[in-house]
């Protein structure tokens, strides 16, 4: 097979573990999100050439991790956002008075 088969059909695998939570997809989160979402996002449009049809969906998975990290992902850069408007109102007025 070819190099980009092999990778789907690897993370395919490793998806079905996080998936059904056999494994601790939050921890795995923090570990492989970065890599896992840049890859799969470059993956894209190869998981949608081999999607054309509705009956035989490919890599599913895949897909569903990734929107469930994508989630996560939201809502850690929500949540980081937040912090940092925290943070500087109370440290604005401090430097101000400096």
């Amino acid at each position: 097979g070819s190099l980009v088969s092999d990778v789907l059909n690897e993370l395919e695998y490793i998806c079905m573990y996080i998936s059904s939570q056999s494994a601790g997809t939050y921890y795995i989160y923090q570990s492989l999100h970065q890599i896992f979402l840049r890859t799969v996002k470059t993956l894209a449009a190869t998981i949608g050439y081999y999607n054309k049809n509705y009956a035989d969906k490919y890599y599913t998975n895949i897909i569903h991790v990734y929107v469930e990290w994508q989630k996560i992902r939201k809502k850690d850069g929500e949540k980081e956002e937040k912090n940092k408007l925290k943070a500087f109102k109370y440290l604005e007025p401090k430097i101000r008075r400096v």
